[in-house]
């Protein structure tokens, strides 16, 4: 078992709050513009909205790297209370969403299976375990397959606590690394889609991986001594952004190269997966060198937060980073309605201007979340802040 650390390597300073939050408002604010993309918004390039390889691996990066300091802080752990706390941040607001989604946006679904695939649906999201099954990943809100994969990361976390917290528990992470390459090395045209587009929860285990190994070093000694120089920081960063550089440099080029070809978003974005995966360098390379560059700017960015902190406070992000649980859960469910209300109204209109109807509708989701996080879920949770953020 791991021995306790000084306060001040397991303290959260308000520093590294503010830094983790406004990155989290950041990965938010990405993902809201790409959807909105994605369902007819021209203002957004097609280009960018396919961008949901770079946010969702910087997302679980982060939740790697959060998580896996909360497992290693304690003096003791005890996975049931680890769980407890999880269960009491994610699921409230996210079965309230849920069953907004079945009532308001698609009550159909519940009537146009067979009984057995409704209750089947219906236990998979319930669960969150959704993800792993290609028939019902995007039966009711399709972003929210990440967040049935963070659940599973959990429960990982969890039940594999006593290997990670010993000498020998990085083979955990060097096994999730290796394992998702092993994975991948079989997705081809014939098992794409058992792969779900690379959402299978085997093909992103090193996303997840990376973020926790950046946590562990985090809490050594000597990694947080050797940060403090430049000599060291310096050379990390410019590996960090030559990894993160070349991977979007893969992802944008292949982007750019299909702005304008097709009409439709949606038709963009199939097309763009398909040939995306064909190559063999993105599939194998591309999460990996994310990932890795993603979790060293972690490290420093948790070693060195006021690097950044200085001049975060005087923007919105840390405040978005708040909400961002809310706005992720929520902004689907505002967009399909949004775009519902937008087909009705006559083609003169105000609203069918794309940047009224932009801002308008990322204003609507940011109040809804506004709502959810301040009269529903903080009070709910019952967390004091920096344990709150501290377990991200």
């Amino acid at each position: 078992m791991t021995a306790p650390l000084p306060p001040r390597l397991s303290a959260f300073s308000a520093a590294q709050r503010l830094s983790f939050d406004s990155l989290r408002g950041l990965i938010a604010l990405l993902l809201v513009v790409q959807h909105m993309g994605q369902c007819g918004f021209s203002v957004v390039p097609q280009a960018y909205t396919h961008q949901r390889f770079v946010s969702v691996a910087i997302f679980f990066t982060l939740s790697g790297f959060l998580i896996t300091r909360s497992v290693l802080r304690p003096a003791v752990f005890v996975p049931r209370d680890f769980l407890r706390g999880r269960v009491r941040r994610i699921f409230p607001p996210y079965l309230i969403c849920l069953l907004f989604m079945v009532v308001m946006v698609e009550p159909g679904f519940l009537l146009h299976d067979p009984a057995g695939v409704t209750l089947g649906n219906v236990a998979a999201h319930v669960t969150l375990t959704y993800a792993w099954f290609a028939h019902y990943a995007d039966a009711i809100v399709p972003p929210l397959w990440t967040l049935s994969h963070e659940w599973s990361f959990y429960l990982l976390m969890a039940g594999s606590a006593f290997l990670l917290r010993r000498r020998y528990g990085w083979w955990l992470p060097v096994g999730m690394i290796v394992g998702a390459l092993f994975c991948r090395l079989g997705v081809n045209k014939g098992t794409l889609v058992l792969a779900n587009d690379m959402r299978h929860g085997f093909c992103i285990m090193d996303l997840f991986a990376f973020g926790m190994i950046a946590g562990a070093l985090s809490r050594k000694e000597g990694v947080v001594r050797q940060m403090q120089r430049g000599v060291v920081v310096g050379p990390l960063l410019v590996v960090a952004t030559a990894l993160v550089g070349w991977a979007l440099h893969r992802h944008y080029s292949v982007a750019l190269r299909m702005e304008g070809d097709y009409a439709e978003h949606w038709r963009f974005h199939a097309e763009f997966s398909k040939l995306f995966l064909d190559q063999r360098s993105s599939v194998l390379w591309y999460q990996p060198a994310l990932a890795a560059g993603t979790a060293i700017f972690l490290l420093v960015l948790w070693l060195r937060p006021r690097f950044c902190a200085g001049w975060l406070r005087y923007t919105p992000l840390p405040w978005m980073g708040k909400v961002s649980y809310s706005t992720y859960l929520w902004h689907w469910a505002i967009i399909v309605s949004f775009m519902r209300a937008m087909r009705r109204t006559p083609e003169d209109s105000v609203w069918q201007h794309s940047w009224a109807s932009f801002f308008l509708l990322l204003a609507a989701i940011y109040a809804l979340s506004a709502v959810t996080w301040y009269f529903f879920e903080r009070p709910f949770m019952k967390v004091p802040e920096p344990r709150r953020a501290a377990e991200g």
